[in-house]
């Protein structure tokens, strides 16, 4: 049966005239062609997004901090454990759950809940646009062993930390000290509520 309609098609064709026969083939050309430009097209947006996502995740940053001690005594480090630059877009404070006031060195709020004032504190005051690269940490702040690093160590339930963070394509993410853990947020929706300052510069 498929024989005889290939069949009954043919002569059909053959019997076309000959501009007839040319103006078809040339349209079945053309459109053979728009398919071919347009898959083409598809395909190479679809490259450059793959392109893209593989730029975005070969440069996400990880950022983390953690409380350490040992004989020598207790420090808080921050550290970038990702693959790109860590920028911190905002840092916070808390004692007892509250955000400390960011006119002061937060190591000072530190002593002053945990009522003790080391005569040795090493510490950095992390500012907003502080980049850490990947692989690289940061000393936050560092007591010697006695009585102060045994208080620290005594009442670090009570200290905790949030920051933003962001990668050279301005992808953000909140990091809580109390999960350990960091989730997408473009927008640092936990700083939107305090005063642009050295520590939150949105």
């Amino acid at each position: 049966m498929a024989f005889v309609k290939l069949r009954r098609w043919y002569r059909m064709v053959r019997n076309w005239p000959a501009d007839r026969v040319i103006a078809g083939a040339s349209v079945t050309i053309a459109l053979c062609s728009m398919a071919i430009a347009l898959s083409s097209f598809v395909l190479s947006i679809r490259e450059a997004r793959m392109s893209q996502e593989h730029d975005r995740l070969s440069v996400q940053p990880h950022f983390e901090i953690s409380f350490y001690y040992s004989d020598e005594g207790v420090d808080w480090t921050a550290f970038n454990n990702g693959l790109g630059p860590a920028r911190i877009r905002g840092f916070m404070l808390l004692i007892d759950d509250e955000p400390q006031k960011w006119t002061e060195p937060f190591p000072q709020a530190i002593e002053d809940a945990l009522k003790i004032h080391p005569k040795h504190v090493s510490f950095l005051n992390p500012m907003v646009g502080t980049t850490i690269e990947a692989g690289h940490e940061m000393l936050l702040m560092s007591v010697p062993s006695g009585p102060d690093a045994d208080a620290i160590k005594a009442e670090v339930g009570r200290v905790d930390f949030e920051v933003c963070y962001c990668s050279i394509y301005n992808e953000c993410w909140l990091f809580d000290s109390t999960t350990l853990d960091s989730e997408r947020d473009d927008s640092c929706t936990t700083f939107q509520d305090e005063p642009r300052s050295s520590w939150w510069n949105g």
